[in-house]
């Protein structure tokens, strides 16, 4: 009988569905030991612990309070923290790590150079607007009233999340505030009642537009972040084109000026040392962000508007930085694995550095001529010091620190450890021991959990290839069993997302699976790829799939050769990118009982890709050959032609208003239905890419479900 006809979609009686807390969230840090590790440092002993986790404690489940989108700032005289997590904004003392002041719902917190005062980003008058908080009386005022919210554009984000989009800085006074926000300018050449005109000059996103019910970026919508936090969509209006401008502040009067810098799209502004220019990246008006292969980085004078380039090589080029006498800039460029340059500001560069992997946050060190910078290092994220003299890097601290960590004037370090949190540490510049100055957890939710385990599994491809995964035990784990096993096949995974919904987590463990999340490439991101170069050019080309079938299936060799899983009860689980891999993966193995596929990229190469005109560069790029010069490539790369191959009942699901995914998961279910395969497509009419609320809870009874039919066959 099939799965469909069992009750699909019904929650299975008795079953220990569950998930971890908002705010238990793990870190990467326990893949640097190979021996168990209770997922939160300094939990409680079992005989404290109360119940194992339900699916109302995962991440945001209860409140759509999504902890991974945190920020923090250390002010310049390092006294003070401000640290914004999931909805709360707080300000705490350094020393001591208590709360100051409760600020509600902000993100993005900024000190004044002057002290005193914390400018922020809030969604609490309706739309994103920037607002103040003054020390010296606790008042809390709007100062952006823009109709819309402010409103840059989340691709400039370049890599990260989208609040980094909404970068923005302080004059050295503390005077005014300069950031980004989009303004709509006529198109030219159209006119009413006529065709649309599309040209080898028309702006790309005109290609699709007003075609689909709920665009995304690459089929016509314009992407916008309201809160900071998730991207969404909406229909270009007719006659418009939206570009990114720079506007600046005057904190006293609220007075907002818009500066005069030409066309283009303008982002990531910086204020000088003395006040007078303000750096920014831009580019030209007619190229798409995402797909861009040049830009500048461009100095604008006050006093007269005058501006000078510092860069016009090729490449994308963003995060410029003012060094502390103002006398270079630093910048990023060549997209988000990109290389670091130092520039004067006659455009002669004094150095750049071939970094080779993502820089998820730099800044000039508070003394020395050297940046400080946080990028990964094999399972872990690290927080170095790049010396400019000889452009050697040397580890900072010997913490997991992604983008989160602010550096005072007195070099106090401050930081979140992993992704997100909860806990925040403090290294004070007379100090070189780091204090754990608070866990942002509640005491109720951190003690009331019974959690799995996890452990580094360690584990060598057919091809010699020493790899890493991370494996979560069931709470209750008996090792006289061999345990069902749920296979997160995000490629290039870290393991440090067992919080979250949409993704492999403690929920999976609580209701009796182990849970593998294997190290695996893919040549949909390869760019991610950190390591040695004949290692990562591996993902790359149509080839790849095979390096990311023995990267997943050697994985899971290991861990069954350890006696833990039932080698007949794993199923793969992919999300986005991860549904991506597993579309691929179940066409070329027979090892998984099932396959649970949400919102897939790229299962094929040369379908609904190709109908975007910005997505045809991308393709190329990832490839390494461009779909005219080599179409077998681009089939080769593609699931959906080797549908016949299959052997393992899938579920899909994605969101009507996800776009290019959902249109990537329509052609695997066509596909698979064609090749009379068992398979179920979920298409929830309010969801976009990341589910939430009652589609979010569907999918999760849905899926919970499958994985009991498929792997827990004998309980039914």
């Amino acid at each position: 009988m099939s799965f469909r006809h069992r009750g699909f979609g019904c929650r299975p009686q008795g079953s220990k569905i569950s998930g971890l807390g908002k705010a238990v969230a793990l870190v990467a840090a326990f893949l640097t030991t190979p021996t168990f590790l209770h997922a939160q440092a300094g939990a409680p002993d079992e005989a404290s612990l109360e119940r194992v986790v339900t699916f109302e404690d995962l991440d945001g489940v209860r409140d759509h309070n999504d902890t991974l989108f945190a920020t923090i700032d250390l002010s310049g005289d390092g006294r003070y923290l401000a640290v914004a997590r999931g909805q709360v904004l707080e300000v705490l003392d350094a020393d001591t790590g208590r709360t100051l002041h409760a600020l509600g719902e902000g993100s993005r917190p900024r000190w004044s150079p002057i002290g005193g005062q914390l400018a922020f980003y809030s969604i609490r008058s309706g739309e994103m607007q920037l607002w103040l908080w003054t020390a010296v009386d606790g008042q809390v005022r709007q100062l952006t009233r823009f109709p819309e919210g402010v409103d840059p554009d989340p691709t400039t984000r370049i890599s990260g999340f989208a609040i980094d989009a909404f970068d923005y800085s302080w004059s050295p006074d503390g005077t005014r505030l300069v950031f980004a926000s989009r303004v709509s300018f006529p198109l030219a050449g159209q006119p009413a009642g006529g065709p649309l005109i599309l040209d080898r000059t028309t702006a790309p996103e005109l290609t699709l537009a007003g075609i689909f019910a709920h665009p995304s970026s690459l089929t016509g919508g314009i992407a916008e972040s309201p809160d900071g936090k998730q991207w969404r969509y909406r229909m270009q209006r007719p006659g418009e084109r939206l570009l990114n401008r720079l506007f600046v502040m005057d904190i006293q009067s609220n007075a907002t000026t818009m500066l005069d810098t030409g066309r283009g799209n303008l982002f990531h502004p910086q204020w000088s040392p003395d006040g007078g220019r303000i750096a920014f990246a831009s580019v030209e008006e007619g190229a798409e962000i995402l797909t861009s292969t040049s830009g500048e980085i461009r100095v604008h004078e006050l006093a007269g508007g005058a501006e000078i380039v510092i860069s016009t090589s090729d490449g994308m080029k963003y995060q410029p930085r003012w060094s502390n006498d103002g006398t270079r800039i630093a910048y990023l460029f060549g997209g988000i694995k990109p290389d670091i340059a130092v520039a004067s500001l006659d455009g002669s560069k004094h150095g750049t550095h071939s970094f080779g992997r993502h820089v998820w946050n730099y800044r000039w060190a508070s003394e020395g001529d050297a940046l400080l910078l946080s990028y990964p290092e094999g399972a872990a994220a690290r927080l170095g010091r790049l010396d400019l003299q000889d452009w050697t890097l040397a580890p900072l601290l010997d913490a997991d620190i992604w983008s989160l960590w602010s550096q005072a004037r007195d070099g106090s370090l401050a930081w979140m450890e992993g992704a997100s949190g909860p806990d925040v540490w403090v290294r004070s510049a007379e100090k070189s021991a780091a204090v754990r100055l608070t866990n942002l957890a509640s005491e109720e939710s951190s003690a009331q959990f019974r959690l799995g385990q996890t452990e580094t599994v360690s584990y060598r491809t057919p091809n010699g290839d020493a790899l890493q995964g991370v494996l979560l035990y069931p709470p209750d784990y008996d090792p006289a069993r061999k345990y069902p096993m749920i296979v997160d096949v995000y490629p290039l995974s870290r393991g440090d997302r067992w919080m979250h919904p949409m993704s492999g987590n403690q929920a999976w463990a609580a209701a009796g699976y182990l849970v593998f999340k294997p190290y695996a490439r893919a040549p949909h991101v390869w760019v991610n790829c950190s390591g040695e170069v004949e290692f990562c050019r591996a993902s790359r080309g149509p080839k790849a799939w095979d390096v990311a079938v023995d990267d997943v299936v050697a994985g899971i060799d290991e861990v069954i050769s350890r006696g833990l899983a039932d080698p007949r009860r794993i199923c793969a689980y992919g999300f986005s990118n991860g549904g991506g891999a597993a579309s691929h993966l179940v066409t070329r193995t027979d090892r998984f009982a099932c396959a649970v596929i949400v919102a897939p990229a790229l299962p094929s190469w040369i379908g609904a890709p190709l109908l975007a005109a910005t997505s045809w560069q991308l393709l190329a790029d990832w490839a390494g050959v461009d779909v005219l010069t080599d179409p077998a490539a681009h089939v080769a790369l593609s699931a959906t032609f080797r549908a016949r191959h299959v052997r393992t009942p899938v579920l899909l699901a994605a969101g009507d208003q996800d776009g290019m995914f959902l249109l990537g998961a329509i052609e695997m279910y066509n596909a698979l239905r064609f090749a009379d395969k068992e398979v179920t497509l979920l298409r929830y009419p309010d969801q976009g890419h990341v589910f939430t609320g009652e589609g979010l809870r569907d999918l999760w009874e849905r899926q919970m479900s499958f994985f009991d039919h498929y792997l827990n066959p004998d309980q039914e």
